[in-house]
Order: structure tokens, then sequence, then C-alpha cells
């Protein structure tokens, strides 16, 4: 493995370990001792690791959660992040998530954005959606780029610069669970800067329901003191979310069977409803803030939060400066 580390300029080592063992015992030792195999082993593998680590520390090593369940913190020692699961799709990864962020903070978790339909559950979810779950942790994308369209191509440009834009914040801020997915239709998370004065939060809606009723998103973690500026992450709809109902949203109408939705669908990237608007730090803090109103079934508002199916968004919290 030395003559393959300085065999090229390697930055960075996925280490998988996708099979658990069977079978498990030696044949150096005694009967008696071969309940010290796992414990032995995990000795010669952590021995393994920091002699690599030591002499290439220019590379950045990843472990692999999945097959061996080896995210723990003996491995992080030499891996300081751990790829948290097999599973990509960006609503599973509510659960898997949520749960891991209880032992692991933010830093370690990669967490990537996958094609759709997604791999292990063929399910379809919006790729603003994806990017909002994976944004909460080490963000990467696995997908094949030249199959994308260009809604989606354009949607990634915008999700990588908001993500440089909150690195810092999204990787290494205090985190905080507000509501577990198992508990309502709803999740929802955030993470707090350092100095308590900035936060993103994470709201994901699981199914959409007709008729819902206005929401309130409590908060954690900032400064009470002084006034905040709230605004949402800019997002885009597909038109393919409307189907026939395109009539319902567009000034013109169109068939959703021509090609001119096609195109549309392809090319233009329709704006979710815009947030901007200040609130009291101390009634942040207590009361939460109340954000626009889902879609009830009756037309289509600019000022109306489009979340459908599996739908999301990122709200971004940041305290003004005293004038």
């Amino acid at each position: 493995m030395t003559a393959l580390f300085k065999s090229a300029n390697i930055v960075y080592c996925k280490w998988d370990m996708n099979r658990s063992f069977s079978d498990v015992y030696s044949h150096r030792l005694e009967s008696k001792q071969q309940g010290e195999f796992f414990h032995r082993y995990l000795l010669g593998l952590y021995s393994v690791l920091s002699n690599l680590t030591q002499r290439f520390p220019q590379i950045l090593f990843e472990s692999c959660a999945s097959g061996g369940n080896r995210y723990d913190l003996g491995m992080l020692c030499y891996m300081p992040q751990t790829w948290v699961s097999d599973d990509t799709d960006g609503i599973e990864r509510l659960w898997i998530q949520y749960g891991t962020s209880y032992a692991y903070p933010l830093s370690t978790m990669g967490a990537h954005v996958s094609q759709s339909p997604n791999a292990q559950t063929l399910r379809t979810t919006p790729i603003e959606t994806r990017f909002n779950t994976a944004a909460f942790g080490l963000l990467g994308y696995e997908l094949d780029l030249s199959k994308l369209s260009r809604f989606d191509r354009q949607s990634i440009q915008r999700q990588i610069s908001f993500y440089k834009d909150h690195r810092r914040m999204l990787q290494f801020g205090t985190f905080y669970r507000l509501e577990h997915p198992d508990d309502s239709n709803e999740c929802r998370w955030m993470v707090v800067s350092e100095t308590g004065d900035e936060a993103l939060v994470g709201h994901y809606q699981l199914l959409s329901k007709p008729n819902p009723p206005r929401q309130k998103i409590t908060v954690k973690g900032l400064l009470p003191d002084g006034v905040y500026h709230i605004s949402n992450r800019p997002q885009y709809l597909n038109l393919k979310l409307f189907g026939d109902l395109i009539h319902h949203a567009l000034p013109v109408k169109i068939s959703a069977k021509s090609t001119l939705f096609h195109w549309l669908s392809n090319f233009y990237l329709m704006p979710t409803e815009v947030e901007s608007f200040d609130i009291d730090g101390d009634a942040l803090a207590n009361n939460g803030f109340i954000p626009a109103q889902n879609f009830m079934g009756t037309g289509y508002h600019p000022k109306i939060r489009i979340l459908g199916d599996f739908g999301s968004r990122i709200y971004h919290l940041k305290r003004k400066e005293v004038q």
C-alpha cells in the first residue's frame, strides 16, 4: 500500500469495508482465546492505519460504515470522515443522518446527492431535496453528469455555490434536532454558527396533504437579543411537477405532451416562493417563525410554498448588525 500511495499524487482514499465477517476464528488462537479475535483484528487494523496516515499526512482517508460497521471513534482517529450508509435516498437519509447525529458531528458524515429514481428505493425525489438533505454533512454528488437534464445541471451549480458560502457552518456548527420524521409528516433540524448569531434550518415534508394547517418552525441555540433576518435558499421547481395543471401556473396555456412543455421543463427554472422578513430575536428564540402558507389545492401564487411529496426548504437566519 505504501508503494501504491507513492505512485501518484494521491490526496484522497475511500477505504471500503463492504463485507461482514463470518466464521470468525483463528487457527493461531487457543479455543479459550477465540473471543479475542475481533479485538486483535481491530488493533492490527489501527496499527496499519496509524502507519499509513503518518507516512502520508496529505491523504484524506474516508472509512466505510455500511459493510464493516466501523463508524467508531477509533476509526475517526485515522479517517476523519465516514461514509454513513450506501442508502443514498434523500428521504431515507433523513432517518439515517438524524440518528447518526446523536453520536457523531456533521463534519464526519459523508452525504451525497445521488441519481433519481434512487437505486435503493426507486423513489423519485426532487434534486433540491436531495441537496437539502446532503448539505447537512460532507456534500458530494454521485451521478452521471452526462445524463442530467439542463434543469438539474443549473440547479447543481447553484447548490454548490450555496454550500461553499456556508460550508464552515454546515460542517462545524452546532447541530440541533428539531422534529423527528417518525413523529409527524415532517423532519426538521438546524445548525448554528460558532458565534450563535447565524443558522440554517432544514425543513422536509414527507407527503403532501390537501388544505394543510399553517406551520410554525421553532429554533434552538441562537442568541436571543437583536433582530434576525430570515430568508429561504433560492430553489426551483421543475414544470414536470405540474403536468397538465401547468396552465394554472403559467400565463400561457400549453399541453404537458407538447414539445414546448418538454423544452420548458428542461430549461426553465421556476422559482419557488421568496421569503424575506425580520423578526425580534427574543420572539424567535421563544416562539420560532412562521413560513409562507403551504399550497392548499386552490390555485398557485408566488407567495405560496409548493412542496409536494418529498419537498423541502433551507431557511437562513442571521442577526442584523446594530445600527
